[in-house]
């Protein structure tokens, strides 16, 4: 079983589509530490000025204490921050090829109201991977995760008895792989720096990253391709079934 595991971003950009649908089964999880300047509460679309793209951001109340998890970040109810971001892409992607297709779609994400903020970022995923046909199965959490975190620092200490030099970071995503009977961990390319084939070779494992081909599509007429930016923009701009092939344009390595 080919595995992946991240955290639940906030409309993503197209890679991280493209590692669910490289895998079998993809854990969300939100039982991690925040992080600042992470991709949990923010994402980037292109801007109608001279700026090349601009960041759009939900409402969210932290906990006042220095060190939290991303599951304790709570998405305001308030209407207006909803208003306020379908107003702003609204104003930027009026005139995209897929608006009339898009638009409405979004507002029905936007409008969901959970009590927490990777709760609503789940929702969005999960449909947005109903829209464009992947088929992979999704899962909000696991409790064989929650158990490795628990259980992690006698982990780590049992395995590298044995093997001195596996870090913290591998031994939790090997051991999760274990107990979830898969054979295979796939993540994204940005990832390459933190995971080693060699070491989960040792244990069993194989282990691939997502790289994307050279992705564009048409944005802004006389404007340069801007790449990276949040699903929203690829959907406005190249529609559902340009997106579907988009997400299957990466190699495995």
């Amino acid at each position: 079983m080919k595995l992946g595991i991240m955290q639940p971003y906030f409309f993503p950009y197209l890679g991280y589509f493209q590692n669910i649908a490289a895998t079998d089964v993809y854990v969300i999880c939100d039982h991690v530490a925040y992080a600042k300047q992470g991709w949990v509460d923010r994402n980037q679309i292109a801007a109608n000025t001279k700026k090349e793209s601009v960041y759009f951001r939900p409402q969210v109340e932290k906990p006042v204490k220095s060190g939290f998890l991303i599951e304790e970040v709570m998405i305001s109810s308030d209407d207006f921050w909803r208003r306020k971001l379908l107003k702003s892409l609204w104003h930027t992607y009026n005139k995209a090829s897929y608006v009339d297709e898009i638009y409405p779609f979004l507002e029905r994400l936007i409008n969901y109201k959970p009590k927490t903020l990777s709760a609503f970022n789940f929702y969005a995923i999960q449909s947005i991977c109903q829209l464009l046909r992947i088929e992979t199965r999704l899962l909000f959490n696991a409790p064989e995760l929650k158990q490795v975190e628990e259980e992690l620092p006698e982990i780590v200490e049992r395995y590298q008895a044995h093997d001195p030099f596996v870090d913290r970071r591998q031994v939790r995503v090997i051991e999760f792989c274990k107990r979830k009977q898969a054979d295979h961990f796939i993540n994204t390319i940005a990832g390459a720096h933190l995971y080693t084939k060699e070491t989960f070779n040792r244990y069993g494992l194989e282990l691939s990253f997502v790289k994307s081909k050279t992705i564009t599509y048409t944005q802004f007429p006389n404007r340069d391709f801007v790449p990276h930016l949040s699903i929203i923009d690829v959907l406005m701009h190249a529609g559902v079934e340009k997106t579907k092939q988009l997400v299957t344009e990466y190699l495995l390595i």
